[in-house]
């Protein structure tokens, strides 16, 4: 099944690839880097954003946790195990992420932390009430992903 999903996930990113490789030609690589990069974190914040709308004031943690578990339900191309799920806590282990497999594949590891970085932007930019950490990541080179997130409370915001 895993095969079958990184091969889905490959056709996906193909023409995201080629047009990095041909950007890289035209622009040069650093700036087609930058430019990937950027795109990568600000669609990958807003796809989340998507899935898993601004939790407001007033409702519980769990409105959040709750939708961000359904959404993970449907991803079967990633490894992950819910760790903490408490009043306040969020967190989650990756331990195989297909994104990481597939643009290694298709030449372009070099944009994965892009990636990771739409998680904090996701939190950052739509989030305002949850506080994301994470020290690990299998982008660089980590045996897991930990992504934590925590509800601000009255003291942190």
């Amino acid at each position: 099944m895993m095969r079958f999903w990184k091969m889905v996930l490959t056709l996906f990113f193909l023409p995201l690839a080629l047009s990095y490789r041909a950007a890289g030609v035209i622009l040069g690589k650093d700036r087609a880097r930058r430019l990937f990069y950027d795109a990568i974190v600000a669609g990958s914040a807003r796809v989340l954003a998507w899935n898993i709308p601004t939790l407001k004031n007033g409702q519980p943690f769990s409105v959040f946790s709750d939708r961000f578990a359904r959404v993970l339900s449907r991803m079967p191309f990633e490894t992950i195990r819910v760790t903490i799920r408490t009043a306040d806590t969020f967190q989650i282990n990756i331990t195989r992420c297909q994104f990481v497999e597939v643009f290694a594949l298709l030449g372009m590891p070099e944009l994965t932390p892009a990636l990771c970085q739409g998680d904090v932007t996701f939190c950052d930019k739509f989030q305002p009430l949850i506080r994301f950490e994470r020290f690990h990541t299998l982008a660089a080179g980590d045996g897991f992903c930990d992504h934590t997130y925590y509800f601000r409370n009255d003291r942190e915001t």
